[in-house]
């Protein structure tokens, strides 16, 4: 989560998921990226259909790259340009710095207004039935194949059901990777090679 005192700060930008799901959000410090909540209903809003959607490929990414990612490096640029010379961007997108605590208040300017341009270069796609009714179909084949990576996933709700927790602002959004972010049974050494084998449908752009 941001910080507005001195020291490291953290920045990670919001994720596709936020979006294009509602489902959940990450916060993360550095590379980490373990804790997801789910969002409320006023997170899924129809929004102006953004010009770059064109360029999205049949992964739902952009040039290989998620939103998270190609906005995480329009705001490290930015801040480079600002003068912020030691920010440093993850591969996941996220931008953090060890800021002087005299340079807070300039720094979280900044990074606001980078982050306002990295926005409006890639604002979130409109969410659509379709686009939730294709993440769903997505989890599920996403569960099958966690389960086979030795993870114990819940049985997943109904394609109906799945969609009123989001928009009903649910707690309890079925979301197969969150099971295994929050299992006791997690190994985060091995995350990297769980996301390549198990794409995250989160990480990825829906096409409206």
């Amino acid at each position: 989560m941001r910080s507005r005192r001195g020291g490291r700060h953290d920045w990670p930008v919001v994720m596709i998921m936020a979006a294009v799901v509602g489902g959940l959000s990450s916060c993360s410090s550095g590379t980490d990226s373990l804790a997801e909540s789910p969002l409320t209903a006023s997170d899924v809003q129809a929004s102006p259909t953004p010009t770059y959607l064109d360029q999205v490929d049949p992964d739902g990414l952009i040039d290989g790259k998620n939103l998270t990612q190609l906005t995480g490096e329009l705001v490290y640029a930015c801040l480079v340009d600002r003068g912020w010379a030691q920010v440093q961007l993850s591969d996941d997108g996220g931008v953090s710095a060890n800021i002087p605590e005299d340079q807070s208040d300039a720094y979280n300017e900044d990074q606001d207004a980078c982050n306002a341009e990295a926005g409006a270069r890639y604002p979130f796609p409109q969410v659509t039935e379709k686009s939730l009714r294709e993440r769903y179909a997505l989890e599920v084949e996403n569960r099958e194949c966690l389960m086979g990576e030795g993870y114990t996933i819940s049985e997943p709700p109904s394609v109906d059901v799945w969609i009123d927790q989001i928009n009903g602002s649910s707690a309890d959004v079925w979301l197969p990777y969150y099971e295994v972010l929050t299992s006791s049974d997690v190994n985060t050494g091995n995350l990297a090679a769980l996301y390549e084998k198990c794409p995250d449908p989160a990480q990825r752009i829906y096409l409206p």
